[in-house]
């Protein structure tokens, strides 16, 4: 992927707009699918809404993609997207898992245990290109390949 050099707002290039547009349609889709999975719905306002929350992050996150952004292999793209989307989903319910399997010997959040796992998968998966769900800004800067 070669990201578009055009700057939208003052040190905001557009493909790093787009990028942050997509963070939210993606964390939107990321947290109903958690919800739904996990059967967390409770009885709130929004417990019937989380499956159209989730549908609508995803086709989001499809949909909005920087037009002057060249893609060299789409197919990979979005395969590599949505890896790392279950990606991140996975080890979001390992880690809710392991906290309350733990719970009663040491009390900490999941977030500890996501922080670790995701650690973890780090230095298990060194060789593993990011994709268009996690763009670390020292490859933003360099031409990717997709």
């Amino acid at each position: 992927m070669v990201q578009s050099q055009e700057e939208i707002l003052l040190g905001t290039k557009r493909t790093q707009l787009f990028f942050i547009i997509r963070a939210f349609f993606i964390l939107l889709a990321i947290r109903g699918a958690y919800v739904l999975i996990m059967e967390e719905l409770g009885e709130g306002s929004l417990a019937k809404s989380y499956p159209i929350l989730t549908y609508l992050g995803l086709m989001g996150t499809f949909i909005i993609i920087d037009s002057r952004v060249t893609i060299r292999n789409k197919h990979l793209y979005l395969i590599k997207g949505l890896t790392e989307f279950v990606a991140i989903l996975l080890l979001l319910i390992a880690s809710s898992f392991v906290s309350k399997w733990v719970s009663g010997i040491i009390p900490l959040s999941q977030i500890f245990f996501a922080m670790i796992l995701s650690a973890s998968l780090d230095a298990i998966a060194t060789n593993w290109r990011f994709g268009p769900t996690m763009l670390r800004e020292s490859q933003s800067s360099s031409p990717q390949t997709f």
